[in-house]
């Protein structure tokens, strides 16, 4: 399966997506589409499969929580409705915000859509720290509970 949330991605992509929405897409840009950001392994055999990745499973910055990149899509009007563009001068300003925040873009090597982390496979997450006072008061209550038993 394909999953398009981006709270499935890194930080730095979550905050690379704020950004771009944040700014104005250059004319004929209508806005911008998030895409695909973690693919699971039956997603990713898919994706090979169809040629859109040549990557196997596990093989792909998409295929971990977090995701390790993300694929952004800018959309504009045709006569039969929005629809994503295949221009690459439409994916400049997301080129250009990509790389101002030293991420990768994929249109260095074709993929347009896709930006991912430098060293994507060394990226380890930042580990969830548990508040001081939140530990202290856990850590009291152990206490209290160990020193008065019956």
């Amino acid at each position: 399966m394909q999953y398009r949330e981006i709270t499935l991605a890194a930080d730095p992509l979550q905050k690379f997506w704020r950004q771009l929405k944040q700014q104005s897409p250059p004319s004929p840009v209508l806005y911008y589409q998030l895409g695909e950001t973690y693919r699971d392994q039956a997603g990713q055999e898919a994706a090979k499969a169809r040629g859109a990745s040549a990557a196997g499973w596990t093989q792909s910055p998409h295929n971990y929580i977090p995701a390790r990149a993300i694929d952004v899509y800018p959309i504009i009007a045709t006569p039969d409705g929005p629809q994503v563009s295949e221009d690459p001068a439409d994916y400049r300003q997301i080129v250009e915000l990509a790389e101002s925040m030293f991420l990768i873009s994929g249109g260095s090597f074709g993929d347009y859509p896709h930006i991912e982390l430098p060293n994507w496979r060394q990226f380890q997450p930042p580990k969830k720290k548990i508040p001081f006072g939140a530990a202290f008061a856990a850590g009291l209550m152990a206490w209290i509970l160990l020193r008065y038993r019956t």
